[in-house]
């Protein structure tokens, strides 16, 4: 009976493990102001607009010919998010594969004689029909 043989093959991969991080920042408020002439004095005109978060607010002012534009923005803040890499991990992974040999054909001696018995028989009747020869007188 054939011997099994066991063979083990190890595969080590290095991964970089990452780590989510996140911040706040915050960015300082500021303002522009616009002040200027028209040639229109008899035009007045106020219009006010503020963001959808309020941190912003613009406004618009006509008076005497004077326009004066103002827009004013409070401090903003916006959450960063990041991957930082925090070292690296080794996985090893083993594969193991058990390998079996084919069986060995064994062919029993019974069919040896009798393969032997009929190529000699076979052999006989060709011999005797190849040299026997016709009579002729």
């Amino acid at each position: 009976m054939p011997l099994t043989q066991t063979v083990s093959k190890e595969n080590v991969v290095e991964k970089i493990v990452y780590v989510k991080k996140d911040s706040l920042v915050k960015a300082p408020g500021d303002s522009v102001k616009i002040h200027d002439t028209i040639p229109c004095p008899g035009v007045a005109y106020h219009k006010e607009a503020v963001s959808k978060t309020g941190s912003t607010k613009a406004t618009v002012d006509i008076r005497n010919g004077e326009l004066n534009v103002e827009c004013k923005t409070d401090s903003l803040q916006a959450r960063i998010e990041w991957l930082e890499a925090n070292g690296t991990k080794t996985i090893t992974k083993t594969q193991t594969t058990t390998i079996i040999p084919p069986a060995e054909r064994h062919i029993p001696k019974w069919v040896w004689w009798l393969v032997t018995i009929v190529t000699l028989y076979v052999s006989a009747k060709i011999m005797i029909w190849r040299y026997k020869l016709p009579l002729s007188i």
